[in-house]
């Protein structure tokens, strides 16, 4: 995974887990996270609901800022060719996930 174009902290948990009854879960890197989400077209708006409120070292902490922050942002996604999805708007304010 990468967040605005920066990769993740090593040992980092970030995770996003998208469901076809449009609900997001995953880990944001320190804390779990729950969000909505709509699709249209190659459209996607993304709604936060909530995350637990765990500290963690600070690196860890300014990473789930900036994917909080992201997830808000985002409003098109797409696959690419190595099979990445792509959520964002353009470089840098990008959250590239990978299997």
């Amino acid at each position: 995974m990468s967040l605005g174009g920066q990769n993740v902290v090593t040992g980092s948990p970030a995770t996003l887990l998208f469901s076809e009854d449009g609900q997001v879960s995953g880990n944001a890197s320190c804390n779990r996270l729950v969000a909505s989400y709509t699709v249209r077209g190659s459209e996607i708006s993304i709604t936060p609901g909530g995350t637990t409120m765990m500290m963690c070292p600070p690196e860890l902490m300014e990473q789930e800022q900036k994917m909080m922050g992201l997830l808000q942002a985002v409003d098109t996604y797409r696959i690419d060719e190595s099979g990445a999805l792509v959520l964002g708007r353009e470089a840098g304010k990008q959250i590239i996930a990978r299997r």
